[in-house]
């Protein structure tokens, strides 16, 4: 079934290959298996525009018992589904729960989707870190992690922290396809500023989703379910009431058939 759904998010059928894993977490699966398909889920509601929807997936399936990637990933998804609905304060709370470069840039788009210029603007600068000593010609990666630094600081009047960026910047994207939006950007006049204005609202209203998917599915293409417990050696007498205890404890419905993994493997 999560293959299935894989392939329709390929076909862009993401109505159809949400009802397939919702109708999984709601009727199939119990446990850890049903948390782990709802970040699945999750990312699909998002990229289906309905952040309302991942949002409450992952509400309705939270559980103590999850492996440390797991709950990081569900995290993130939540809290970008928090900062699509506009509650900022909210969603960096729960990224803040997290640390390493992923949720760096995600609270820099929380930020800049909740107009936060100047903490945007900061955070953006901070994930480039010490690129500027690199005389190497920077990606578009990190020509947008500029431009967005400088825009920012534009639209929240720090003026000293646009020179320095300029200080940093400008050699770096001198012959770059950014030079000129660069330049514009950081040295403000009130002759170019109706030329700016449409500039910076170009790029404020830039959509950061697409990249969010990209760096998450690289970091967790398929999470697997945490391992069980191995199974203690049993009586005779034990062994012939099993079926009827993991029947009660796996944490799987037995009525229904196979239920699949969210690492694709089949339970019986």
């Amino acid at each position: 079934m999560r293959r299935l759904a894989e392939r329709l998010t390929q076909l862009d059928l993401l109505d159809q290959a949400a009802e397939l894993l919702q109708h999984q977490i709601d009727h199939r699966l119990n446990g850890p298996y049903r948390s782990t398909l709802a970040a699945r889920l999750a990312v699909i509601y998002l990229m289906d525009r309905k952040p309302a929807a991942a949002l409450s997936v992952i509400g309705k399936t939270r559980l103590a018992d999850l492996s440390f990637e797991v709950k990081r990933a569900r995290n993130l998804l939540e809290a970008r589904a928090l900062s699509d609905l506009s509650r900022t304060d909210l969603a960096l709370e729960v990224a803040g729960g997290e640390s390493g470069p992923d949720v760096d840039r995600l609270a820099a788009d929380i930020q800049w989707q909740g107009r936060r210029w100047r903490d945007a603007g900061e955070t953006y600068e901070r994930i480039l870190g010490d690129r500027w000593k690199n005389p190497q010609p920077m990606s578009a990666r990190e020509r947008a992690d500029v431009m967005r630094a400088a825009i920012a600081y534009s639209l929240s009047d720090e003026f000293l922290s646009l020179d320095r960026l300029r200080g940093k910047y400008g050699a770096l994207l001198s012959n770059s396809a950014d030079a000129r939006a660069f330049q514009l950007v950081t040295s403000p006049s009130p002759e170019r500023a109706a030329e700016f204005r449409e500039y910076a609202r170009d790029v404020a209203r830039a959509d950061t989703l697409a990249e969010f998917l990209e760096e998450y599915r690289k970091r967790y293409p398929d999470i697997p379910p945490p391992p069980r417990p191995p199974v203690p050696s049993q009586t005779p007498e034990a062994a012939a009431t099993a079926p009827e205890r993991n029947a009660a404890t796996d944490g799987r419905p037995q009525t229904e058939g196979a239920a699949t993994q969210p690492g694709g493997a089949t339970q019986g």
